[in-house]
């Protein structure tokens, strides 16, 4: 027997991705090589909100999709990594939020911020809705003009976090 499946109009509206009515749930990876210095992959967006910019990989959560799960997938998907040492869970948050030339809401995502730990730079492929895909030092991400938001501050808290030994 089939079902056929009705959305409500507020669940609908809650889950637009411009102008919507609450924020929407993603999350990113912090895909750190054990290289000295340590590298990180990023991906140039090739869609809004973003596009253009370097930004850790990542994307939105889909429905019944666990937080992890959805991590794995967004760095498979952007950057065609599939192995590495996982954090168990989210080390931290962010939000994301872009408005309009009227300063209205256009984006607003709540990021987990996931960690996978690789020992080489393996070769990345890019995919999905990222145009480019490069290993970076921090540094060079410090001195670069067209990184997202706070793609400096979550690599500099995992470093932390690595140098304490809560990270793997």
């Amino acid at each position: 027997m089939r079902r056929l499946l009705m959305i409500p109009p507020v669940a609908r509206a809650l889950s637009t991705r411009a102008y919507p009515q609450a924020p929407r749930a993603a999350v990113a990876v912090v895909a750190r090589a054990g290289t000295t210095p340590p590298k990180y992959a990023l991906v140039r967006r090739s869609k809004a909100p973003g596009a253009g910019l370097w930004s850790l990989p990542g994307g939105g959560i889909d429905v019944g999709e666990a937080t992890m799960d959805a991590a794995r997938r967004e760095l498979r998907e952007e950057t065609g990594l599939e192995t590495g040492a996982w954090h168990p869970y989210p080390f931290t948050t962010a939000d994301a939020i872009y408005t309009d030339d009227q300063g209205r809401t256009e984006f607003h995502y709540l990021i987990a911020e996931t960690f996978c730990a690789l020992s080489n730079a393996e070769p990345l492929a890019a995919g999905d809705d990222a145009s480019e895909a490069r290993w970076w030092s921090l540094q060079d991400i410090e001195r670069m003009d067209d990184v997202s938001g706070d793609c400096a501050r979550v690599l500099k808290r995992a470093e932390a976090l690595v140098a304490a030994g809560l990270l793997p």
